[in-house]
């Protein structure tokens, strides 16, 4: 607070606008990259602050004193075991990993009371999106973004666009742009890329990575990534850690040309003609460090990476936030990509509001099975275990008629992932429950991806986390009496009076 308010009596004040918090050794909150060359990797902070805080929230949240306060070892969070922590209930390490999530957001939001109390409000206040930087890390230090969203002191996150900072690669950051638009916040796409004219480190510096990467290719990525940005209501910068990166005359002429597409922005109210992700981010509730964290890839990735291939405009929501606003207005296809930790009581209120004008609602995976009396949810649509479907996945083999399946063959999901797919296990669709197989699980003759039509909406269940593809999102649209804008897998976007496509 002194800081910013000395600052704002500087006249070389005047130029920062904003402040980015970040920590750890790149910016991403207690990253596991802080914890390189600890053995087994340290998921916990073993200090008497923390033991005494951990302490407070267990005694907090369970209304007594005799609970069991230890913070667990690291072979307890990293056992191989663990397909996840618990169902249904909350544990130990569940209990650890939200307390640390929601530590950290207390701790932005100190930094930004502080920052906005002495800058008298001017200066804006971010940091990395709280579902973490790079998608692909669901770090349990970040899944409490809904505590940041509801600050009036907070501003703005970035994430990270994808993994390898390809123009081909879909864009799967883990933000919640549709709740950004809703709050009034801003989403920053974080443009960290390479340009071969730079040699950076890691294999972006390599030869032969240099060599294939020119500075024409770089300003492709610049310039989709860009455009990326603006069509999800956000913005974008260059992101140079080391110092350096784009110190060609190549990269500055790309950034030259990506900046231009900001002049062309517009707002826009989200089109109609849109899909909508609605998920939540309860991710301590059940990840298991030990199992590679399978379930929260395939949750937030899978969708986007669809999406970003089927033509459709599309926007993702925190759960937390249509619960909680009940005049939240959604598209007429909403997928809830994670409604593993819902209530029984929630998920009749989604219904009551959604199930309704024509609407198309899509279940992905297990609503509730991390909720306590989950189970009820899939008793009521009409869904049951199928532990024999295990370690496999949707296929479709070309052969339905309904409209849904038009041009949709192979696995039922957009790519098939680089990490084990055995982790999650799935509930099928009962055809004596009203639902039509559309497909079934490789191998067996079990619905894994069903239709039923009622009478003003229609529901489409989805067994495996994240099972979706380009093409049934485009007849998903269809489906609800709209249409896409591409028919074709080429990654685009429209938005904010942009329209991209990014042919390959």
């Amino acid at each position: 607070e002194r800081l910013f308010a000395a600052i704002e009596e500087m006249p070389e004040g005047k130029a920062v606008i904003g402040i980015y918090c970040c920590g750890g050794s790149d910016g991403q909150w207690l990253d596991e990259f802080d914890n390189y060359g600890r053995e087994p990797n340290q998921a916990a902070d073993y200090s008497d602050c923390a033991k005494a805080g951990f302490a407070a929230f267990r005694r907090a949240k369970y209304g007594r004193d005799d609970v069991d306060v230890r913070i667990p070892s690291g072979k307890e969070f990293w056992d191989a075991s663990k397909q996840h922590y618990a169902v249904g209930r909350s544990t130990l390490m569940s209990d650890w990993c939200e307390f640390l999530a929601r530590s950290t957001t207390e701790m932005r939001l100190a930094f930004a009371r502080g920052i906005k109390k002495g800058s008298k409000g001017r200066v804006l206040v971010g940091s990395y999106s709280p579902n973490s930087g790079l998608s692909g890390y669901p770090l349990i230090s970040q899944t409490f973004s809904k505590g940041l969203y509801e600050s009036p002191d907070y501003d703005f996150f970035a994430v990270v666009p994808n993994y390898m900072r390809e123009h081909v690669d879909p864009v799967i950051a883990a933000i919640y742009d549709g709740s950004c638009i809703a709050r009034g916040k801003l989403y920053i796409s974080e443009l960290d890329l390479r340009c071969g004219e730079v040699r950076n480190w890691g294999f972006w510096g390599s030869d032969f990575w240099a060599d294939n990467h020119t500075a024409a290719t770089f300003r492709r990525k610049a310039i989709f990534f860009a455009a990326n940005a603006l069509t999800h209501g956000g913005a974008f910068h260059a992101y140079d850690m080391d110092g350096g990166w784009f110190a060609g005359e190549g990269a500055q002429a790309a950034w030259t040309k990506a900046n231009a597409l900001a002049d062309h922005v517009r707002p826009m109210p989200p089109a109609e003609e849109r899909i909508a992700l609605v998920g939540g981010e309860r991710f301590y509730d059940f990840q298991s460090f030990g199992k590679g964290r399978v379930v929260p890839y395939f949750i937030r990735e899978q969708p986007r990476s669809a999406l970003s291939l089927a033509g459709v405009p599309w926007n993702q929501y925190l759960l937390e936030d249509v619960l909680s606003d009940e005049q939240a207005e959604l598209p007429k296809v909403v997928v809830f990509t994670d409604l593993s930790t819902v209530t029984p009581e929630a998920f009749a209120a989604l219904k009551k509001r959604f199930a309704k004008d024509g609407r198309v609602l899509v279940y992905t995976w297990r609503p509730g099975v991390f909720s306590p009396e989950g189970e009820k949810i899939e008793e009521s649509i009409g869904l049951k275990a199928a532990p024999e479907a295990f370690g496999r996945v949707g296929f479709a083999d070309g052969t339905s008629s309904d409209p849904l399946m038009k041009g949709v063959k192979g696995l039922i999901i957009p790519n098939y992932p680089y990490y084990d797919i055995e982790h999650a296990p799935v509930s099928s669709p009962d055809p004596a429950a009203g639902w039509k197989t559309l497909a079934t699980f490789r191998g067996k003759e079990i619905p894994a991806l069903a239709v039923r039509r009622n009478k003003g909406f229609t529901e489409v269940h989805t067994a495996f986390p994240g099972g979706i593809t380009p093409e049934l999102c485009r007849n998903l649209v269809r489906e609800a009496g709209l249409r896409p804008l591409v028919d074709s897998n080429e990654l685009s976007g429209y938005g904010s009076g942009l329209f991209y496509i990014v042919a390959q």
